[in-house]
């Protein structure tokens, strides 16, 4: 009896201690793609905050401070292509919207969230609250992309077999016709250089 509860309790605390797994996603360039993320309560949101962990450029993805974008310390590279999931203010779902993905993109992304009540603590720009979401972004280069330079490189190759097809008919043509004008101009040739009828001659 003694074991079963000092396991379960083993197991109560490792669940505290321990981050929970970030969520995985993949995505292919171009696609929007949402990264989820929920505050502990619906109202009362003072700060969202969005940061790459992956990264050593200070800055963040989003911050939304007092219902109020604020774009001074974001990274340039997510600028116009996030945005908080519409609502949010009203049902805590704070998820991140991120558009047009590239390969960039791929890394590990922290929602941060302040709440009336809670301490807010931070490092430079960011927040140093642990986070109440982790997700892995991993971004993959497109099939259309690809599909898309295979038709490229099969019009670039069709053409230059068009271009040398027809580059041997003129050839052809031409040598025709200066067989034709030969022909000609030999004939012509041959006539005049033929002995004229010689006349009679006289005793």
């Amino acid at each position: 009896m003694r074991a079963v509860t000092s396991a379960a309790l083993l197991g109560v605390l490792l669940g505290v201690c321990l981050p929970a797994a970030a969520d995985e996603i993949t995505a292919e360039t171009g696609q929007t793609v949402t990264l989820s993320c929920r505050a502990t309560q619906r109202t009362n949101i003072i700060v969202v905050q969005w940061s790459r962990a992956d990264l050593e450029t200070e800055g963040y993805v989003l911050l939304n401070r007092n219902n109020r974008p604020d774009s001074a310390q974001q990274l340039p590279s997510f600028r116009g292509r996030v945005e908080l999931k519409e609502g949010w203010k009203e049902d805590g779902d704070v998820s991140l919207i991120l558009k047009n993905v590239t390969t960039a993109d791929s890394g590990r992304y922290e929602c941060r969230v302040v709440q009336e009540g809670t301490t807010r603590r931070k490092r430079g720009v960011l927040l140093e609250n642990e986070p109440i979401k982790t997700v892995s972004l991993s971004v993959v280069q497109g099939h259309t992309e690809a599909h898309s330079g295979g038709e490229e490189e099969d019009r670039s190759s069709g053409g230059h077999v068009g271009l040398i097809v027809g580059a041997i008919a003129s050839v052809g043509l031409i040598l025709a016709v200066g067989l034709v004008i030969f022909k000609r101009c030999q004939m012509k040739s041959s006539l005049h250089s033929s002995p004229e009828s010689s006349s009679p001659e006289s005793f």
